[in-house]
């Protein structure tokens, strides 16, 4: 296979302190991948740090990007304070990405890490995956579909349906077609919004996967073809699953070889039920090209009864949350945790 550029995009000082996991994610991943290229795409620092950083990395032979941080986008609500980190996450990974000079890339962040080679596999194995499964030009963007590391690929008919939301932590493929994705405008606070959607309770018109797809797609198409998160329809639906299965192929991180141990540490693994499984995604392929059979259809409105339940249940969850000041309290208590 021709060998690949690995980015970690992402922060590597904690408290002023060099982050030893972060060194250890990026000896582990090269320990799998020897021969590769691997980018670390981080914010600017002071001379210490990066002489302690240069040299702690020199054995692994990785090519160091200081950006200049843009900072974090803050919404406020009395004295309530919500943080976004969206404009880190481009800059830092359409800089990494630019700087490789292999035309396969991998990105992922620097909370995490690759053990085993596994992904390689599914990048080499891509043009017989668009042989098999065809492509709808009309909703094509990229070259080739992106490998997709599933956490928080959001499937639209869940039971947390976000539309337009990819997962953002693992994507491998092109480098022309990631440094593309995150060649978009920067955010601003007009992010902002508090959206109830049913099942759907979110601080932000766009969270950080909803804005980076979205402007791509307007980008390419010049079509704005989600308005935020207090809508939902069929129509929308329809829309966001073409997208999304003409660009993308969601695996899980089993399966990738893939290690972001915040999931379950900070997230503890909740939602995991609500994302798109290789599974799903090939379900949505059958049922696009109109091959869906009736037993899967009586199997599917099974399922869809199961996750009517447990929308109903977040919406009682999130109906308290309309009362600003207790909407105010639950920010304060459940702040994003970065």
């Amino acid at each position: 296979m021709r060998p690949l550029s690995i980015i970690f995009q992402g922060a590597v000082i904690h408290k002023n302190r060099l982050c030893c996991d972060v060194i250890e994610n990026i000896a582990i991943t090269r320990h799998h991948f020897p021969e590769d290229e691997i980018i670390l795409s981080t914010w600017k620092m002071s001379v210490l740090l990066r002489q302690r950083l240069q040299e702690s990395l020199k054995p692994l032979q990785i090519v160091i990007i200081e950006n200049e941080d843009p900072g974090p986008l803050v919404y406020r609500e009395g004295e309530a304070r919500w943080v976004t980190n969206i404009n880190r996450m481009i800059i830092s990974s359409r800089e990494g990405i630019g700087r490789a000079t292999h035309t396969e890339v991998i990105k992922l962040r620097t909370d995490s890490r690759l053990y085993n080679r596994n992904i390689t596999y599914f990048l080499r194995h891509r043009n017989e995956e668009e042989q098999l499964y065809p492509r709808d030009q009309a909703y094509s963007l990229f070259r080739q579909r992106v490998i997709n590391g599933n956490l928080f690929a959001r499937n639209a008919r869940g039971y947390m349906p976000y539309l337009f939301h990819p997962g953002d932590i693992l994507l491998a493929g092109n480098k022309q077609d990631l440094f593309a994705l995150f060649d978009i405008p920067l955010a601003d606070e007009s992010i902002f919004e508090v959206c109830f959607c049913f099942s759907v309770f979110s601080l932000m018109r766009y969270v950080p996967e909803q804005y980076l797809w979205v402007k791509y797609i307007e980008k390419m198409t010049g079509v704005s073809e989600f308005p935020g998160n207090r809508f939902s329809s069929e129509k929308l639906k329809v829309t966001s699953e073409k997208f999304y299965i003409n660009n993308f192929v969601p695996y899980s991180s089993e399966v990738l070889g893939f290690l972001w141990n915040k999931y379950s540490e900070v997230y503890k693994n909740k939602g995991l039920s609500s994302v798109y499984t290789t599974s799903d995604w090939v379900m949505l392929h059958h049922q696009q090209s109109m091959a869906v059979s009736a037993g899967l259809r009586l199997s599917q409105k099974a399922g869809s009864a199961w996750i009517f339940i447990l929308r109903t249940i977040l919406w009682v969850k999130f109906s308290p949350l309309h009362i600003s000041f207790i909407r105010r309290l639950a920010i304060k208590m459940f702040s994003r945790r970065t």
